[in-house]
């Protein structure tokens, strides 16, 4: 799952230096931070005390725009439909 992957990579990231702290920008959908994002984000908190995140809602195109724009460090969007 791509959360996964988003969290292993947060925490190694996070490995590379000694005392993880600073703020995470993220921006995702309020539907998959509601479902599936919060849990995760409470398991990360209790790992790296002195990491904060900012978290904000959006629109998918917005905040592809971010992630590319380097407004944020994440963006969380839902994967394309298949055809």
């Amino acid at each position: 799952m791509q959360l996964i992957h988003l969290g292993n990579s947060i925490e190694e990231a996070m490995n590379e230096i000694e005392q993880a702290q600073g703020t995470v920008y993220l921006r995702m959908q309020e539907s998959f931070f509601l479902t599936r994002f919060s849990s995760f984000m409470q398991h990360f908190m209790k790992e790296f005390p002195k990491v904060k995140f900012r978290v904000e809602s959006g629109f998918h195109q917005d905040i592809l725009d971010q992630v590319l724009n380097h407004a944020i460090d994440f963006g969380i969007v839902p994967r394309p439909a298949a055809k």
